[in-house]
């Protein structure tokens, strides 16, 4: 047709037959060859090939625009939409561990926090369940077969430097988010209560190095009266931390609802409750959950282990607190402080 012949060229090929013997058949294959051009001229000629050229070009600046709409188009998508659908779905799988650690937990995925949670429910507080109070005559060895760390916090630090003074802290970094979320919410900033510091600030420093040197509202509480200097952006009470259930009504002491009330601090959140009180939080601690403040962190040294220890622990619990760190005071407490 318009001047063109075609040619029939059939070729032997191998094909399967449905017994599954190989068999042969014919394919054909459809050439066509130009024939001869007659009474044509060449002007037709010419410009039947410059409409086509035409159509051509039309045709490539059609695919050329799609290309670029489509370019632009999956630019927009990327720049814009896709981070925030990115986003949206981060949220939505971090909502379970921030709710669950009262905003503190962020940016733990959903299957990641149910591990974690799974941990925590599978714990074994003691290596002798049937009689949890062995060996609490030695110190050293009851703490080896009790009350292990039930959780990890990915990014804790030593805040304060090496020795006695400085602590484990719980992922500092998230200490200032959290409290610039609360002050948004019409709240107080980030609060620490550091009790029984014997004129050692190192923790304190080291707390102000690590997140900030006005993030935090820090305050010191000890019965040695410190006639020294008081670092900046600290305030020191001479207080001491006596129960509630037997007050001395000396003027040194205090009950932790006292010091809540006295310092103005009830319905606050305090960020860091770090206790060193040489054997106080035997007396204090359910002092701690009957005041009308929040605890996040509690950093305590416990001396010694005496018959109320399992309580003690088994009261942390209850609170929904959970142990991420432990490490026994080798130099001073021979592994009898924790």
């Amino acid at each position: 047709a318009n001047g063109m012949n075609r040619t029939n060229i059939t070729r032997p090929i191998q094909v399967a037959d449905f017994d599954g013997q190989d068999g042969s058949e014919e394919e054909t294959l459809f050439v066509s060859k130009p024939a001869p051009v007659k009474n044509v001229s060449y002007g037709t000629r010419d410009a039947y090939i410059s409409k086509y050229k035409k159509s051509q070009v039309s045709d490539h600046r059609v695919l050329a625009l799609a290309l670029v709409s489509i370019s632009v188009s999956f630019y927009i998508f990327n720049r814009f939409f896709h981070p925030l659908i990115i986003r949206h779905h981060l949220r939505n799988d971090f909502a379970l561990a921030k709710e669950d650690s009262l905003g503190f937990f962020d940016d733990v995925a959903a299957a990641d926090w149910e591990l974690m949670k799974q941990r925590v429910r599978e714990r074994q507080n003691h290596y002798y369940v049937q009689n949890p109070g062995m060996w609490m005559t030695s110190p050293h060895a009851w703490y080896q077969n009790n009350w292990e760390p039930d959780f990890t916090c990915e990014h804790e630090r030593r805040v304060g430097g090496m020795g006695d003074g400085p602590k484990w802290v719980c992922d500092p970094h998230r200490i200032p988010r959290i409290a610039q979320d609360r002050i948004k919410a019409g709240g107080s900033g980030c609060l620490v209560y550091s009790v029984g510091s014997a004129g050692n600030f190192e923790f304190e420093l080291g707390l102000q190095r690590e997140i900030g040197m006005e993030t935090c509202e820090i305050h010191i509480f000890d019965i040695v009266d410190n006639d020294g200097d008081i670092p900046e952006g600290m305030t020191y009470h001479n207080w001491g931390l006596e129960t509630s259930e037997e007050l001395s009504m000396g003027k040194n002491f205090k009950s932790f609802q006292e010091i809540v009330a006295s310092l103005g601090h009830q319905g606050r959140t305090i960020d860091i409750f770090k206790i060193d009180c040489e054997g106080c939080e035997w007396k204090t601690f359910n002092d701690w959950f009957s005041s009308d403040v929040e605890i996040t962190q509690i950093l305590v040294e416990v001396h010694f282990s005496p018959p109320n220890a399992n309580h003690f622990f088994g009261t942390l619990q209850e609170h929904g607190f959970v142990t991420f760190h432990k490490e026994p005071n080798i130099i001073f407490g021979g592994g009898n402080c924790q």
